[in-house]
């Protein structure tokens, strides 16, 4: 008990000093004159007060992430507050983002995610409100070691754990493919891809300790958001209207495959009740065509039976057999789009 109220002093103390500090600085800021004239001026706070960063920083190397955690939610805080106070707005944009990476560290891929969204969201806007025009201040949120590591953590356990066991998926996909893909989204998509693929990889993992209705849905969910991923990507870099599958035959075509997928899945004949009908139906309509074919087929097929379907009476055999085959084909879009 005793060292719990020390430990709790110590936080309050701790607080108080990033508080005093901070307020300090921008006092200062504010007598020189503050202005926004170009990217690096939303940083000033912490350009001024780099004891105030790099103790967060340091937090973060020693591996202290729920207290980097706590440490960077006060500064962002106090920072809103100090900004209602001397009614002058400074961006938090770094604060917001180190405390995602701590969040991430600790498993907390949802509101780590998110809270990284919400650091680029603000830069963006913060910037735009002086009339300054950036393409995409993602700074070094991406680029940080942490999230590097933890994104790559996440594609390791699914590459391993699926995709390389399936001969179809690794003649298409690597990890340098991977790579390449993920380098090539903008900063927001990164961050969605990287929160769809984790949320896969804890559903099939949390299904595999606790097989039922519920975790199987859950697996289905995680297997939909990721189709969806796939759909608005080429919604957006195909600039192609339509359905799901005109978009995903054309763009194939464009990329010199030789894909026809259309007459099955718009006749609505993979249309099924169960995953047990809709395996029948894929590996029925999957005979004689190609293996981008199959792929797309999968896609286009689990895209749209998870969509309405939440969970299934299926044998548990079948989520261990059937399931990490298809979803290692729905992973190989990558290596082919």
């Amino acid at each position: 008990m005793e060292s719990l109220r020390k430990i709790s002093k110590e936080l309050s103390i701790m607080k108080f000093n990033v508080g005093s500090s901070l307020e300090v600085t921008i006092l200062e800021i504010l007598r020189q004159g503050y202005k926004v004239s170009n990217y690096r001026d939303k940083n000033i706070v912490f350009q001024k007060n780099q004891d105030v960063q790099n103790t967060g920083l340091l937090l973060l190397r020693q591996g202290k992430y729920d207290l980097a955690e706590k440490y960077w939610i006060w500064v962002s805080d106090f920072i809103d507050q100090f900004s209602k106070k001397y009614k002058t707005k400074f961006n938090h944009g770094i604060s917001t983002a180190n405390a995602a990476i701590a969040q991430i560290a600790q498993g907390r891929y949802a509101i780590g995610s998110e809270n990284l969204l919400k650091a680029y969201t603000e830069d963006r806007d913060f910037l735009k409100s002086y009339g300054i025009e950036v393409g995409n201040p993602k700074e070094a949120f991406s680029n940080s070691p942490l999230f590097i590591y933890h994104e790559g953590k996440v594609w390791d356990d699914l590459y391993i754990g699926l995709v390389k066991r399936h001969v179809l998926s690794r003649k298409f996909l690597d990890d340098k493919k991977f790579d390449i893909f993920i380098h090539a989204l903008d900063f927001e998509e990164r961050v969605h891809f990287f929160l769809v693929l984790n949320e896969l990889r804890d559903s099939l993992a949390w299904n595999r300790e606790r097989n039922g209705n519920f975790t199987r849905g859950k697996v289905l969910q995680s297997i939909f958001s990721l189709c969806r991923f796939f759909e608005h990507y080429l919604r957006k870099y195909t600039n192609t209207e339509g359905k799901f599958q005109h978009i995903l035959e054309t763009h194939l075509n464009g990329q010199g495959y030789s894909v026809s997928i259309n007459q099955a899945t718009n006749s609505q004949t993979l249309e099924s009740k169960s995953l047990s009908e809709l395996d029948k139906k894929i590996r029925l309509y999957s005979r004689g065509r190609n293996e981008i074919e199959k792929i797309a087929l999968t896609t286009l097929a689990f895209r749209n039976f998870s969509g309405h379907n939440y969970s299934t009476l299926n044998k548990i055999s079948f989520y261990k057999r059937a399931i990490p085959k298809y979803i290692s084909n729905i992973i190989s879009l990558i290596g082919i789009i």
